[in-house]
């Protein structure tokens, strides 16, 4: 997977990692995860070692997936969206 599109996928919750956001103006230093529920709004990653850290510092639950798979995930959701079908 080095050089491949990689995202942060969390699996529990159906969504994807976008970025980090500043909890509030005053308090620049705490970083927030943002999500998104489509693979399009994601944060691209090309290295290994950094999908791993960040993967790390979001905690259980969340996987590295290719853009491939992506794309996968975002079919089936709309699929699943069209057909009225819920998780």
């Amino acid at each position: 997977m080095i050089g491949d599109k990689m995202l942060l996928y969390d699996r529990e919750n159906e969504r994807f990692f976008a970025g980090w956001k500043a909890a509030t103006k005053r308090q620049a230093d705490e970083l927030v995860p943002m999500w998104s529920e489509w693979g399009k709004d994601a944060m691209v990653i090309y290295r290994l070692s950094v999908a791993y850290r960040i993967k790390e510092t979001l905690g259980i639950g969340v996987r590295i997936v290719s853009e491939t798979e992506a794309h996968k995930i975002d079919s089936m959701r709309r699929y699943r969206e069209a057909n009225g079908g819920g998780k």
